[in-house]
């Protein structure tokens, strides 16, 4: 049997759950202002048939609310999203590096940005993220952010900060700092993979790499996360703290990174099913006939006055494949046992404030729509074949976020899967 979608304990907005047939009404009658200008700006380091720019800078810089620039496999360069709602992702099977850093700075209430399929390269620049004073939405999903394991820069380096922000949500999505320097002046601690103030960040199915300390310098191992102050919800993810340094002559060996830390300001914390890798402490140095303490592991998660809430029940696994084209089906994969009742509804809103009273966070809504209603197939895969179209007349693509509820059965909780974004392209 699949489950009833209560009301919610706590919520801003009401809920409308409808169709998916009323969807495809909902986006054929309107949702301008959502949907913003729909245009599709195709980026390709080749130039290649049909290709607009060659680097995302000039295509991101000439970009309107709601338009979506879609990227070719190629390596480019870092870009700033400023007062702009904008889409960018990789096209289906594109490989995209972006050598250098990803700014976004001061988007509305009513922006929604998506980066979706972003890599980091190799070698240096890597890709970083700086996102500061913004009203309105991030989400990022199948990006990496940041550094290899064990990469070296002449200053420890942070993959993501974040400030003022007042939502920012990461999905499936690699994050690693790099190890702290051995330059003399320069600092030997690892850095935090993420590093978040005063803004709200929800995260799913991601891991967080804090960077090592500099060998030989007795310094401390980078957190996987630190934060300081407001929300914080995480399910299945693994947050991993960096080593801390052996030692040098007379020295002690510092301590390890935290796995996930809230710092100085009161951070409400609400956890569901993560996995906490604290870094080991160094060992400490010889002097004379001695050696000095070996530095302390980091805590798995280290809290400062804030609320801590562990969640129960099963993480379960939800994507849906992105970007399609409309004469494409709809493709969402499911992390769960087979036979499992499972409800996916698609949105054309995110919304955080709404809270529910199963194992995780709404991330869509307020108005719902019922994409799939069924059980999880053996296999996981489901394919959805549709007979009217998605996107708009007069638009070039429409992005429905999509969020699955599953149902465990016996004494586990009904609970919520990570949120998705699909792409639909009328190209």
């Amino acid at each position: 049997m699949v489950p009833t979608i209560c009301a919610p304990r706590l919520r801003a907005h009401a809920l409308t759950v409808c169709t998916a047939a009323a969807l495809t009404l909902a986006l054929a009658t309107g949702a301008q202002a959502q949907l913003g200008y729909g245009k599709v700006t195709i980026v390709d380091a080749q130039l290649g048939p049909g290709a607009d720019f060659a680097d995302l800078p000039e295509a991101v810089a000439g970009a309107r609310d709601g338009e979506l620039i879609l990227v070719r496999s190629g390596t480019y360069s870092g870009f700033s999203i400023v007062h702009a709602a904008l889409r960018v992702c990789a096209d289906a099977g594109a490989e995209v590096y972006v050598a250098g850093t990803v700014r976004i700075d001061n988007l509305g209430g009513g922006d929604q940005t998506l980066l979706r399929g972003l890599r980091t390269p190799a070698t240096w620049p890597f890709l970083q993220l700086e996102a500061t004073g913004s009203l309105g939405p991030i989400w990022f999903e199948d990006c990496e952010f940041g550094l290899p394991a064990g990469s070296l820069l002449a200053f420890p380096t942070t993959a993501a900060y974040l400030k003022s922000m007042t939502s920012a949500t990461f999905i499936n999505c690699d994050l690693g700092a790099s190890q702290g320097s051995p330059v003399v002046f320069a600092d030997p601690a690892g850095a935090a993979a993420m590093s978040a103030e005063f803004s709200n960040v929800w995260v799913w199915g991601s891991t967080f790499r804090g960077g090592d300390a500099a060998p030989g310098t007795g310094a401390e191992g980078g957190r996987g996360v630190a934060l300081k102050n407001f929300e914080f919800f995480a399910s299945g993810n693994t947050f991993i703290g960096g080593q801390g340094a052996d030692g040098g002559t007379c020295q002690i060996g510092g301590d390890g990174g935290d796995g996930l830390a809230a710092l100085e300001f009161v951070t409400n914390l609400h956890l569901h099913q993560n996995t906490y890798n604290p870094g080991a402490g160094g060992v400490g140095g010889a002097c004379g006939a001695t050696i000095e303490h070996r530095g302390l592991s980091g805590d798995r998660i280290e809290t400062n006055g804030g609320q801590l809430e562990h969640l129960g029940g099963p993480v379960r696994g939800f994507s849906v494949a992105a970007p399609i084209r409309e004469d494409e089906p709809i493709e969402l994969s499911f992390e769960a046992p087979a036979g499992e009742p499972v409800v996916t509804f698609g949105s054309l809103y995110l919304d955080t404030d709404v809270q529910y009273p199963l194992s995780g966070v709404l991330h869509i809504g307020p108005e719902l729509s019922t994409i799939y209603r069924g059980i999880v197939p053996a296999g996981g895969v489901v394919r959805i074949d549709r007979a009217d179209a998605l996107v708009p007349l007069g638009f070039e693509h429409v992005v429905l976020f999509m969020q699955s509820v599953f149902a465990p059965g016996g004494t586990e909780p009904i609970v919520l899967g990570p949120p998705s974004a699909l792409v639909v392209l009328a190209l």
